[in-house]
């Protein structure tokens, strides 16, 4: 590292790059996965205007079109303010994921197949929260901390 001009994150906060790598592979999964729900949701507004769910309850309807925001906002969350995304991140995969549940089981809802792929990131989410906001605090002043370690 001496002479690279470059400091590793990893090095610089005592992680080993393992655990390291990990945690910036579970930030890009939940990136993309966020991106695709922004990208579905858009298609959405952009196919049949603003509160494009016409078929569902207007609780429901707003709520999936509100998703066009909450979802990309949780993305950036991620990497600027990370515990702030983790946790915006688990409120809208409970919520999404429980609110189409009724929507396929308790309305008929014709989803299935997307919602076992949303329940399989949701239960991701869930599951790789707690690696994520044990290291929150870390990765939200890692570009301080490496500052700080080349002067």
């Amino acid at each position: 590292m001496a002479g690279s001009g470059s400091v590793c994150y990893a090095h610089v906060l005592g992680m080993q790059r393992g655990p390291w790598r990990m945690i910036v592979l579970i930030r890009l999964l939940w990136t993309v996965g966020f991106l695709v729900g922004t990208t579905t949701h858009t298609m959405g507004l952009v196919a049949g205007g603003w509160l494009p769910y016409t078929y569902a309850p207007l609780w429901m309807n707003a709520y999936w079109t509100s998703l066009t925001l909450l979802d990309p906002v949780t993305a950036i969350l991620l990497w600027t303010r990370p515990a702030y995304g983790v946790w915006l991140g688990i409120a809208v995969m409970v919520t999404d994921v429980a609110i189409n549940s009724y929507g396929a089981y308790g309305r008929g809802y014709d989803f299935f197949y997307a919602l076992q792929l949303q329940s399989l990131f949701g239960g991701f989410v869930l599951g790789s929260a707690p690696i994520l906001l044990r290291r929150a605090h870390i990765l939200a002043h890692a570009g301080e901390i490496s500052k700080a370690a080349r002067s």
